[in-house]
């Protein structure tokens, strides 16, 4: 007499007992153990990872940490010899805006670029851009896997066309922070102020008058805004002066 095995059809022969009860019971007991295994070809032996259809040398382990943006994807093999391909995971690039003179300019190679000048699109199709005044730039690359990633940076510089306000400085605190922050304004000449708190995109999310007074430094308290990274800005008249703002 035989058992088929519940997993994988293999065909157990039963143990040759005699009519003792306890080794009937031994029996029974060892066929359901049988029974109870999975079959051992489904267990993988050796692994082999593949990035961008090149073996990672060293890489033999059932888990891996990417080294590096494109295609991953590994291969199993059983102790049968059977064996399997993975699913294909994209691990995307990171993106950093750096400048150099009036340009700012990211790694080449990918296949779009789209830049922006607080929030509105500017430049061309190109890994580089030529400086249109400060403001907080973004980019947004497409890799040729269809990874999409952006990056933001801020460009305050303190120039001599700024004329008639040398003197004016913003301070944010604290900076970063985890609730309601603090906006000074020194140096402010006669006339009105007005303080505004732009999101990544360029959207203004905050904006707050300061009222006309002879008093050359005024502030003003903001509530808390959601996780990220912000752009404070102060409007004097033509002037404008920026900060970078992190909440965490």
């Amino acid at each position: 007499p035989a058992v088929v095995d519940a997993f994988d059809g293999i065909v157990h022969r039963l143990p040759k007992v005699d009519d003792h009860s306890g080794l009937r019971t031994e029996a029974l007991e060892r066929i359901a153990k049988l029974a109870s295994e999975p079959p051992e070809r489904d267990t993988l032996v050796t692994y082999t990872w593949f990035h961008d259809g090149d073996t990672v040398p060293g890489a033999s382990e059932p888990c891996v940490l990417p080294d590096g943006p494109g295609l991953w994807w590994v291969s199993g093999t059983s102790a049968q010899g059977c064996s399997a391909l993975s699913d294909t995971l994209s691990v995307c690039p990171e993106v950093t805006i750096s400048q150099n003179g009036t340009v700012l300019f990211v790694a080449s190679g990918f296949v779009g670029y789209a830049w922006t000048l607080n929030g509105a699109p500017v430049g061309g199709n190109d890994p580089f851009l030529i400086t249109q005044g400060d403001g907080l730039y973004g980019v947004t690359i497409t890799d040729a896997n269809g990874c999409v990633v952006s990056a933001t940076y801020l460009l305050s510089t303190l120039g001599v066309a700024e004329a008639g306000a040398e003197g004016m400085r913003m301070s944010v605190y604290p900076n970063p922070t985890h609730g309601p922050f603090t906006v000074v304004v020194e140096g402010l000449v006669s006339g009105p102020a007005v303080v505004e708190v732009l999101d990544p995109g360029g959207r203004v999310v905050h904006s707050v008058p300061l009222a006309s007074t002879a008093d050359p430094s005024r502030s003003v308290v903001l509530p808390t805004l959601a996780r990220g990274t912000y752009l404070v800005r102060v409007w004097h008249g033509p002037v404008q002066r920026l900060t970078r703002l992190v909440v965490e």
